[in-house]
């Protein structure tokens, strides 16, 4: 599948509805979320636990923290693919999940530089994430 050819359309740009986890530093999906790129289906049940773009406290002058807003739904998204291991999306890659996450931030208008920088720290950090998909995930 191509994920560099996810559209877009701003109008169809589902945002995902949570609210903050009793549990750390965490959001919690309060309703199913679902959205479509490239006829690739993805679906986050409610109660997801996520924790944001895992963004170092001091850039966050510059990006607007974990849970900014334009990153908070490719952030949710990112995360459950990550974690993703019994389910529809559970044969994801991880530069697919990557990817997604980059073309996510740009459905939401980031820019493709800040998009890119994104991209780039989830390919370089993220592989310690990925290496726990295979272990059950409970915050």
């Amino acid at each position: 599948m191509n994920y560099d050819s996810i559209n877009n359309n701003t109008n169809d740009n589902p945002q995902v509805y949570s609210k903050p986890s009793t549990k750390g530093n965490y959001r919690k999906t309060t309703q199913l979320f679902s959205t479509t790129l490239d006829n690739y289906s993805i679906n986050i049940p409610n109660d997801f636990l996520y924790d944001g773009a895992s963004i170092p406290r001091v850039f966050w002058a510059i990006t607007g923290g974990s849970f900014y807003s334009l990153y908070d739904t490719p952030a949710c998204v990112h995360d459950y693919l990550y974690r993703d291991n019994s389910g529809p999306n559970k044969d994801v890659t991880r530069k697919e999940a990557d990817v997604i996450f980059k073309r996510l931030l740009q459905r939401n208008g980031v820019s493709r530089f800040k998009s890119k920088l994104f991209y780039l720290s989830v390919r370089v950090f993220g592989a310690f994430s990925w290496k726990k998909k295979r272990v059950d995930w409970d915050v």
